[in-house]
């Protein structure tokens, strides 16, 4: 069973809402979720800046030997099949730097300086929030597959296109860290 693009967006928004509910309401991951806020500085999450905090949370911190989406996956009994597949692309997202090549109607194409690979992603919100970003420029961006595409995430920082050694230097930092 093929999933429409609406049905698709739909279920990713899902499982986007369901992970950052879940690290603030699970006995075992939010008291740690709670000494993360703390550690860089915020006392409450908003509605608004949920997806912000809880982004760099659930993909790059673990619970002893696991990682917050294997700890969703173990917790959470009922999962469509979508779900499950949604998960295991975030597993694999990608985060990386980019250079803007294309802005597209419902999205970018993306150069990444790390694997040197090209990337047409389909962004998860309107272009609208993204009326600064342009060809040229480069975005700290994180990406992931579901059935042959891939989405945006978010975009954490954007360089103009004449700090274009920076962001190289971004790349090598992110090369020597996971090679």
């Amino acid at each position: 069973m093929t999933l429409t693009v609406i049905e698709k967006l739909n279920t990713i928004s899902e499982v986007m809402g369901d992970l950052i509910n879940f690290v603030q309401s699970d006995k075992d991951v939010e008291p740690d979720f709670k000494e993360y806020m703390t550690t860089i500085g915020v006392k409450e999450v908003t509605h608004a800046q949920a997806q912000a905090v809880c982004l760099p949370y659930i993909f790059e911190r673990n619970i002893g030997s696991k990682s917050i989406l294997d700890i969703f996956l173990d917790k959470t009994k009922k999962i469509t099949k979508p779900a499950r597949t949604i998960i295991k692309g975030l597993m694999s997202n990608v985060s990386s730097i980019f250079e803007v090549k294309k802005v597209l109607k419902n999205g970018f194409e993306l150069y990444n300086l790390v694997n040197e690979k090209t990337y047409k992603v389909i962004s998860l919100v309107k272009m609208t929030h993204f009326r600064g970003v342009g060809i040229g420029q480069f975005v700290v961006a994180r990406i992931f597959e579901f059935e042959q595409e891939y989405y945006l995430l978010e975009i954490s920082n954007v360089l103009a296109a004449n700090q274009k050694d920076d962001a190289m230097r971004y790349a090598i930092a992110k090369i020597i860290q996971s090679p």
